[in-house]
C-alpha cells in the first residue's frame, strides 16, 4: 500500500509517521511519501519518496495532488494542514477515480471546524 502523507512541515507530520510505522499488520506493507511546499521541510527529510505541492489553496494544488497519486500508485492520502482540507475534500471524488482514498470530512464539516464562530454556535 503507498500512502502519501501531506504538509511533511507540519507538527502532526511526524505523528503521523510514527504511527503508521508503529501499525501492528502495517508495518513493513507500506510505502510512506510525503509532500510539503518546502524541499527542505523536516518531515520531507525522513521519507524515500516525496516532492513539493503549491499551497493547499492555489488552483494548481489538487492537480499536482492527483498526478502524484496517479503516477504512484498511492491509495490513501492523510492531510496534515488545515489550509489542504477543504480542497481535498471537494476533490474526494476525483481521487476516488483513480483508486485514492483521502481520510478527510466532508466539506461542510470542514467549513464549520475552520470557522470559529460557526463552531461556537
Amino acid at each position: 500500500m503507498n500512502i502519501l502523507v501531506t504538509a511533511a512541515g507540519s507538527p502532526g507530520f511526524l505523528s503521523v509517521r510514527s504511527a503508521l510505522r508503529s501499525t501492528r499488520g502495517l508495518k513493513s506493507e507500506f510505502e510512506l511519501h510525503a509532500c510539503d511546499m518546502s524541499t527542505h521541510s523536516m518531515g520531507m527529510q525522513t521519507v524515500n519518496n516525496s516532492f513539493t505541492v503549491p499551497p493547499g489553496g492555489s488552483k494548481n494544488y489538487i492537480p499536482t495532488l492527483l498526478k502524484y497519486c496517479r503516477d504512484n500508485s498511492i491509495e490513501l492520502v492523510i492531510p496534515c494542514a488545515d489550509g489542504e482540507l477543504l480542497p481535498l475534500a471537494r476533490a474526494k471524488t476525483e481521487f476516488k477515480n483513480i483508486g485514492c482514498q483521502v481520510l478527510v470530512s466532508s466539506p461542510d464539516s470542514i467549513a464549520t471546524c475552520l470557522d470559529k464562530g460557526e463552531l461556537f454556535k
